[in-house]
């Protein structure tokens, strides 16, 4: 198998894969991996997809050593190595060893970075039965939704319904990018004519597809308030990546150290101080937002969030540390102590809370709400 070799923290180093040429879909695939300063690059493409099934079914070859890999990796390097000639491409798959945390944790701290000095991501989409189709439907400028026309309808929900859209780290791979392809099995569609389609065809719904195509068109401004609220609910394997996942977004005031040997309760309190210290105080949306995180990172097991929000207005004590410079640093850092320590306060409280008491708490909300006593 093949074996890493250590990358040099300090000069900020990554792999890039290079695949061998091959017109052959039988012949075995093959590639090489080499190590380069991030700040030295040649150029290179990024892969934005998702992993799949969680199992290794396929094996390739790395300098001459098997390296197993996913079915969807295996589908999409068998596409992508009979376009293109000995050319440069990061795959976290391969281009991480994913059997080393602390590298992970380093790499992972670099990602904004690599998808952003890319000459070009890469999105694939999979192989799909209805891709052919699809492709033609966007090339050609049609809406789908104008025809009576079932298998046209059927292709295009196929393309939209694409398991890629709800991964979480799609989001932040494709707005940092460059520029933008996508690879729907062996169709090419360009992103710019993507964005057109999803505007005409899209318009009249809301959609978190319009919301990434808005991003990267720079219609919409990047917040924090905006970005979880938007797409906190898209999945990951991995809870604390909730927050990992999209924070290249947020200005560097807001964004963690990437560790996953913390618990995920640690890292969602460190989350939360950081969402609150961009706040005058912790109202609306501030409070919703970090309500929101607990439950989709798995610290709240109730869907009623409102009520731990509720919670967090009327006993957090408002947290404008950011904002008063001539605090000196130690009550500077007794604020934060205070507010993690409050906040961690009532959310061990409501994770004691019965099914029946989550209940009653909500109807007492909605019985105020409505005026009444």
């Amino acid at each position: 198998m093949y074996k890493y070799q250590p990358l040099d923290r300090m000069r900020r180093q990554i792999r890039l894969l290079k695949i061998q040429f091959k017109e052959d879909s039988d012949a075995a695939i093959e590639g090489t991996l080499e190590t380069h300063d991030l700040a030295n690059l040649l150029p290179y493409r990024a892969l934005s997809y998702t992993w799949g099934e969680p199992t290794p079914t396929h094996t390739i070859w790395i300098d001459g050593k098997p390296t197993e890999i996913r079915t969807n990796l295996f589908q999409f390097l068998s596409v992508y190595r009979s376009r293109h000639l000995n050319e440069y491409i990061w795959i976290d798959q391969l281009c991480i060893d994913q059997m080393s945390t602390s590298e992970k944790n380093h790499q992972v701290q670099m990602m904004a970075d690599i998808y952003q000095k890319a000459f070009e991501v890469v999105i694939w989409l999979g192989v799909d039965e209805h891709q052919g189709q699809a492709a033609q439907i966007i090339i050609n400028g049609q809406n789908p939704l104008e025809a009576n026309n079932w298998s046209r309808k059927a292709s295009i929900e196929s393309l939209l319904d694409c398991q890629y859209w709800r991964r979480l780290w799609i989001v932040q791979e494709v707005i940092l990018a460059q520029k933008l392809i996508i690879y729907y099995g062996d169709s090419i569609l360009d992103w710019e004519r993507f964005c057109k389609f999803l505007y005409r065809t899209l318009r009249d719904h809301e959609n978190y597809l319009l919301s990434i195509a808005a991003y990267t068109q720079g219609e919409d401004l990047i917040t924090l308030p905006g970005v979880l609220e938007t797409f906190i609910k898209n999945k990951c394997v991995d809870p604390r990546d909730k927050y990992y996942g999209l924070q290249s977004l947020f200005e560097e005031g807001v964004r963690l150290q990437v560790d996953y040997s913390r618990p995920i309760n640690d890292v969602f309190l460190d989350a939360a101080v950081a969402i609150a210290a961009k706040a005058y105080s912790v109202g609306h949306p501030q409070a919703h937002i970090i309500a929101e995180l607990a439950y989709e990172m798995g610290v709240l097991t109730y869907w009623l969030f409102e009520i731990y929000a509720d919670e967090i207005r009327s006993q957090v004590k408002p947290f404008p540390i950011l904002y008063y410079p001539e605090e000196s640093l130690m009550d500077r850092q007794k604020t934060v102590e205070q507010f993690r320590s409050s906040l961690w306060d009532i959310t061990t409280r409501c994770q004691g809370w019965s099914p029946d008491e989550w209940k009653s708490r909500y109807e007492d909300r909605v019985i105020k709400r409505r005026g009444g006593k």
